[in-house]
């Protein structure tokens, strides 16, 4: 059984305070484990398809750092125009970035440099 189930919650407490320009805090999920041991002799797998480890869907929960977090899709269907070489969205689609005023340092609805709870929903909407 996959985590998580359609119709759940995921929540968490977060404290980003010090965690600025230059630091990436990525809460993921990604469609483990790939069939062969990587390098480190694990078998982990993401959207990014490096040398020597696998490469697998992801789904960026939270990524960001205290001035701004985004939720971001990697699918892997393989068909990205731009980048022909490309099995899964290196980038993401679509990518959901927060604005000064709805997160920040001081500012906007969350201020995050104070701690706060994040929480997403998982859902299905018809068949999708």
């Amino acid at each position: 059984q996959c985590f998580p189930d359609m119709g759940c919650c995921a929540e968490f407490d977060m404290d980003l305070n010090g965690a600025s320009c230059g630091c990436n805090l990525n809460f993921y999920l990604v469609d483990m484990p790939v069939g062969f041991p990587g390098k480190g002799g694990d078998y982990y797998c993401d959207a990014q398809c490096f040398p020597d480890m696998g490469c697998c869907a992801e789904f960026d929960m939270n990524e960001g750092n205290a001035n701004v977090q985004q939720v971001t899709n990697h699918a892997c269907t393989g068909d990205y125009g731009d980048h022909p070489d490309w099995r899964c969205h290196k980038w993401g689609q679509p990518m959901d970035k927060t604005h000064t005023r709805q997160f920040g340092q001081g500012t906007g609805t969350i201020d995050s440099s104070q701690p706060f709870t994040f929480s997403q929903e998982f859902r299905m909407e018809g068949d999708q």
